[in-house]
């Protein structure tokens, strides 16, 4: 009777704490739920025709999964999700169910981060390495833990991997290495208890679930580091670590050398990778390395004290490091990350939640805060970083709890989830809509090429074109480099009826020689193909000029055929039959089977006057493209007359 008087009051105590964490973590992110579709939710989700799928067969989810080439893995598990999302909801025109998902995401992970940090925590105080909470005292460990959930569910850095939707592959990847740490410690756990059969259970588990966190997103990579971290603080006096000084001298060495080679060989290899995307990017691998140590201050920063007015759904107004001392900043922070780090090596037997939340906030950052030419800074990369904050802070705030009154730090504790919880609330406030977001992260980040491209765009929806313009004008001259800037200047140019910017234009021809080319630019580029025949027949010498380039030079060779494909619209449109069939054909050559270019071939020869080529090339799309077979026959008829009657 006694112990299910116990059980009863544990899960009620749990389902209390879980009530409060879901209630306060959907009020802080409501306001935004309703608010709209930005930057890469365009190329990765609104235009992309394979996810908009209509039946759940294998084909249609397959496709949907791997319908883009983000990371290198394509990220099937994060795609999939968002094509049953459309499945359910039946249309893009509305971002709530898919915002609303996204948050079902976030709740889900903060239990998660409840479980795990239950199981580290309680572990610590039973064995009398956590003194405030030694003893393993049920209800004191459970608020702990809860208060740490809570703080990181809320906080505001936490924002963009909720209402910027396809940051939900950020989430959804921080959902499997959760549930992989989980399952890791309790296999641990069993290995130590001598239950080798539950533990490698368990072990396994963790290898799967964190094997498919990569598909979801790349960062998942970074587990064994996580998992490293926790064995160093956790079990760091457990089996196999105990036996390490009993080993010989010279097997410790080759273990250790073996490490270090495959650590090299590891950053060898991924140095490799990186240098080619530099050649579009405005600063070097080393003058990155650089900056993002600065940048990775500011999270920190930005973490222990959440500023309103420094977040930002852009940062690419952050000054980029050519010295170590330019900006001046550059060398103490990457003293500070180095200092942070042997702290948590010489602590980690002493403060093991400090020394584990240090781990977890720079391991964190290893892939997208380093060498890999990405973007300089977004708040979504603190997903799993910004739990090793709030974990090193919450041990902080317990050993402050023994030189100060309890009911101080307490009170200290409260108000910064207070005022975490409101900043999100206040930011979820401004996601309302596009008018609300952009004067928000224009009064804050004015010097943002990226959020003035996007602003030029909305205040040409608004009908502000004048306005349009000089925002775009505004991004190109803050990032000269980025060609999908200077493409998009020149359409706002024609689409208004304005005079052409030839300088714009050349400099747009020469960055695409280049080669590089991100979704953002290729889908200005169909922009600019569909816009020719309508609103902006003036672009067709620069859009010609733009795809020569392109299809000129090999890179980006798993998108040329569509390359080849507008070069021949293009040409089309400006009536150099000869050349405009050469690129549909080059196009089909490419990739056969490629529908648009054949039906593009076909209306072609039919407007040209070649009605056999017509006809041939819709009997050879029926055969390729069975389910429109309707329009091919009619095309066919209305070629040859065989409707007529």
């Amino acid at each position: 009777m006694m112990l299910k008087l116990v059980l009863h009051w544990k899960w009620l105590f749990v389902a209390s704490l879980a009530t409060a964490i879901l209630v306060i973590t959907t009020l802080a992110y409501s306001p935004g739920l309703s608010g709209p579709f930005t930057l890469d939710d365009n190329s990765n989700l609104l235009t992309n025709e394979q996810l908009k799928i209509k039946q759940l067969d294998h084909q249609s989810l397959r496709d949907a999964a791997f319908s883009i080439r983000s990371g290198p893995t394509g990220r099937p598990v994060s795609m999939l999700s968002f094509a049953l999302n459309y499945y359910f909801s039946g249309s893009f025109e509305n971002s709530t169910p898919y915002k609303i998902t996204n948050l079902a995401i976030h709740l889900l992970n903060s239990g998660l981060v409840f479980w795990l940090m239950y199981l580290l925590v309680r572990r610590l105080a039973l064995s009398n390495q956590i003194t405030v909470l030694s003893g393993g005292d049920q209800k004191a460990i459970m608020f702990f833990c809860a208060a740490i959930s809570l703080v990181w569910a809320v906080h505001p850095i936490q924002l963009t991997s909720v209402l910027y939707v396809v940051q939900r592959m950020t989430a959804l990847s921080g959902t499997f290495v959760l549930l992989s740490l989980i399952a890791y410690i309790g296999g641990r756990k069993y290995m130590i208890a001598r239950k080798f059969a539950r533990g490698a259970l368990l072990l396994g588990i963790s290898l799967i679930v964190g094997t498919i966190g990569v598909f979801a997103k790349e960062n998942a990579a970074l587990l064994p580091l996580y998992l490293l971290a926790i064995e160093a603080t956790l079990f760091g006096n457990d089996k196999p670590w105990t036996k390490w000084h009993q080993l010989h001298w010279k097997i410790r060495l080759t273990i250790i050398t073996l490490v270090v080679g495959l650590g090299l060989l590891l950053i060898y290899e991924a140095i490799s990778y990186s240098l080619p995307g530099y050649s579009g990017r405005p600063y070097t691998i080393t003058e990155r390395l650089m900056t993002e140590a600065r940048v990775v201050v500011f999270y920190l920063f930005l973490i222990v004290v959440p500023r309103i007015n420094a977040f930002g759904l852009h940062h690419d107004d952050i000054a980029i490091s050519s010295s170590l001392i330019s900006p001046w900043t550059t060398l103490p922070s990457i003293l500070l990350l180095i200092g942070a780090f042997t702290l948590a090596v010489h602590f980690r037997r002493k403060y093991r939640l400090v020394s584990l939340g240090i781990y977890l906030f720079l391991f964190a950052h290893l892939l997208e805060s380093t060498i890999y030419p990405l973007d300089i800074a977004y708040e979504h990369r603190n997903y799993i970083a910004g739990l090793g904050v709030v974990v090193a802070l919450a041990e902080v705030a317990l050993l402050a709890g023994n030189h100060f009154r309890r009911e101080g730090v307490l009170a200290i504790v409260l108000i910064f989830i207070m005022l975490v919880s409101i900043t999100t609330f206040i930011r979820a406030t401004h996601w309302r809509s596009d008018a609300s977001l952009y004067a928000f992260e224009a009064l804050h980040h004015p010097n943002s090429a990226i959020l003035n491209f996007e602003l030029a765009g909305f205040l040409q929806s608004r009908g502000e074109p004048l306005q349009a313009v000089a925002a775009a004008r505004k991004a190109v001259d803050l990032n000269p480099d980025y060609v999908g800037f200077r493409i998009f200047l020149s359409l706002l140019l024609a689409k208004n009826g304005l005079p052409g910017d030839t300088e714009n234009e050349a400099a747009a021809e020469e960055l695409l020689h280049k080669g590089v080319i991100t979704p953002t630019t290729y889908l200005l580029l169909r922009r600019i193909v569909s816009c020719i025949n309508k609103d902006c027949p003036s672009l067709a010498p620069a859009a010609e000029k733009w795809l020569r380039a392109l299809t000129s030079q090999t890179e980006h060779r798993h998108r040329m055929h569509e390359y080849l494909h507008m070069y021949g619209v293009v040409l089309y449109y400006k009536r150099d039959w000869q050349q405009s069939e050469d690129a549909f054909l080059s196009a089909i050559e490419l990739k056969p089977g490629y529908t648009s270019a054949y039906r593009d071939l076909a209306s072609l020869y039919g407007n040209t006057g070649f009605t056999e080529k017509a006809v041939s090339t819709y009997e050879l799309l029926l055969k390729i493209d069975p389910s429109n077979e309707l329009e091919y026959t009619k095309s066919i008829e209305t070629l040859t007359g065989s409707g007529a009657g």
